[in-house]
């Protein structure tokens, strides 16, 4: 069986000849947009654009009101005349076709269709509750009321990890008050099924758990086992979300932890410009689906968690959540799908981030030892108020990604005359490395060469080298393509104001690209 499509190319494949061969009872219509049409070679299944059907098959169901003429061989007898009105309601329907394809045609290319990746917890699905609010009216009271057993499952989920992880970590942690080892097991035993109805006892167990200091050691070091970051959130308002009369804020949407798995397309508009956002889920296992949404892409949205570089992953407990990301990064950025493709790097959960650096019980330098030379890049920004440690730690985040966009321009650098900064120990030494260039050392000689001081000098030299790239915003192509950029971003995915902020700023960037796209700009 042949399958046509009505646009204008593939109509003419079929005159009207072919046509004229069919007789009455060989037309099959299977639906509004489909029609079939048995012919002597071949069976013809025409599928339809717009619902045009009725316009198509005018004459034969006409006709077969009355005795239908034939010829001696069997075929369908048509006068001139119907002909040639048959062939000008043909080029009518095919102008009508033609008119909506082109339509269509510019409505695909005016929008703007933006592909949210990155490991799973970054924040992805957030930022899209964040588009529906600012610009597809929020969320309705029936999609309120409906998060409601997501929150509750969110508590319960919650403080089953937490308790659950009290004997599994390394010490142990005991409960304050044995009276809540009761609790413990009406957790871990009743609260666990499925299409469990959170009675009123189950939220006075979870406050008394929650006000044990045994759980609260065991949230502190959280880091160490799977906990979702809501988990405070929606246990220190228990008193609320208990209510008959409950009805979730957008925060509380925001918060709200679901797995995501699948891609779900969101569409909306700022300013009359069409965006369409897909977002995918970002586990190992759902990362297979990613390449369904590559054609066609405006931008990448890439969204990495910044406060878990203390976390492991949910699928691998030997990997760094923030080292998984960097990672998944780097794959996206040098798929060959997406060479063309510039990335828009999200820098998420920066409210996390500040309270564990400013806390100071999990130091950044203890998952990243090169955290310890770190220096702040030049063109730092700073928010009013900010602590200078934050900013290094997040500005040291932001080096570590753009690192990966710069492979070539390292390479190419190698040729490149760098300053000869030495220590004392090897400023004293006899030169190891002729340059020939005014006496200056090039990074491929301090990069090979086996000497210990020329080594240290390569090491002290290369922080300030890549300093100096980011500090001159050199963020380019690992293969020189000047459509693959990428252009990063500090957020807080739960900060409705700070999404605003950001999404102003990256629709600009987002409309450039686009253009470029298309060889306009």
């Amino acid at each position: 069986m042949t399958l046509y499509k009505v646009d204008y190319a593939r109509w003419r494949k079929l005159s009207c000849s072919d046509l004229m061969q069919a007789d009455l009872s060989t037309f099959i219509l299977i639906s509004k947009r489909r029609l079939k049409i048995v012919l002597p070679n071949c069976t013809i299944d025409w599928s339809f654009t717009e619902e045009l059907w009725c316009t198509l098959i005018k004459r034969p169901v006409v006709t077969t009101c009355g005795p239908v003429p034939h010829h001696s061989d069997g075929k369908l007898c048509v006068s001139r005349d119907a002909a040639d009105e048959e062939a000008k309601e043909q080029k009518r329907v095919n102008k009508q076709i033609e008119e909506q394809l082109q339509k269509d045609k510019q409505l695909y290319r005016a929008t703007h269709r933006l592909l949210l990746l990155g490991a799973g917890e970054s924040g992805k699905s957030t930022i899209v509750k964040q588009m529906r609010i600012l610009h597809i009216n929020g969320f309705s009271e029936r999609e309120r009321r409906d998060k409601i057993t997501d929150i509750k499952r969110n508590i319960r989920d919650s403080i089953t990890v937490i308790v659950k992880s009290m004997e599994e970590l390394n010490p142990p942690i005991r409960l304050e008050k044995s009276s809540n080892m009761e609790h413990v097991r009406y957790m871990l035993e009743v609260a666990c099924v499925p299409d469990f109805e959170y009675p009123d006892d189950f939220f006075d167990r979870v406050k008394d758990l929650w006000k044990d200091q045994g759980v609260q050691a065991s949230y502190e070091r959280s880091n160490e086992y799977q906990l979702i970051d809501c988990a405070k959130y929606f246990l220190d308002k228990i008193d609320e979300v208990r209510k008959v009369d409950y009805t979730p804020s957008e925060q509380d949407i925001l918060r709200c932890r679901v797995m995501t798995t699948g891609i779900f397309e969101t569409k909306f508009e700022v300013d009359k410009v069409r965006f369409h956002m897909f977002d995918v889920g970002g586990q190992r296992d759902e990362r297979r689906k990613w390449i369904q949404c590559f054609n066609d892409v405006t931008a990448v949205i890439f969204v990495c968690a910044s406060s878990s570089y203390n976390m492991v992953l949910l699928e691998d407990k030997t990997v760094n959540r923030l080292r998984e990301s960097l990672s998944l990064f780097k794959s996206i950025w040098n798929n060959r799908w997406l060479k063309t493709i510039s990335v828009i790097l999200f820098l998420n959960k920066q409210d996390l981030l500040a309270e564990k650096i400013k806390s100071g019980r999990h130091k950044l330098e203890d998952y990243f030892p090169e955290y310890s030379n770190y220096l702040i890049p030049s063109d730092a920004q700073f928010e009013p108020g900010e602590d200078p440690c934050v900013v290094r730690a997040k500005y040291f985040i932001r080096g570590e990604f753009l690192k990966l966009c710069l492979p070539s321009m390292r390479e190419q650098a190698a040729g490149v005359p760098l300053p000869c900064v030495l220590t004392e120990e090897s400023a004293s030494a006899k030169p190891l490395v002729q340059t020939g260039r005014g006496g200056t050392l090039t990074l491929h000689a301090l990069r090979s060469h086996s000497s210990s001081s020329i080594s240290r000098t390569y090491r002290y030299i290369y922080p300030h080298f890549t300093c100096a790239l980011d500090s001159a915003n050199l963020i380019s192509t690992a293969t020189g393509d000047s459509r693959h950029h990428c252009y990063p971003h500090f957020t807080c995915a739960v900060d409705t104001e700070n999404i605003r902020r950001v999404f102003n700023d990256c629709r600009d960037i987002i409309q450039r690209i686009h253009l470029r796209q298309y060889e306009l700009l």
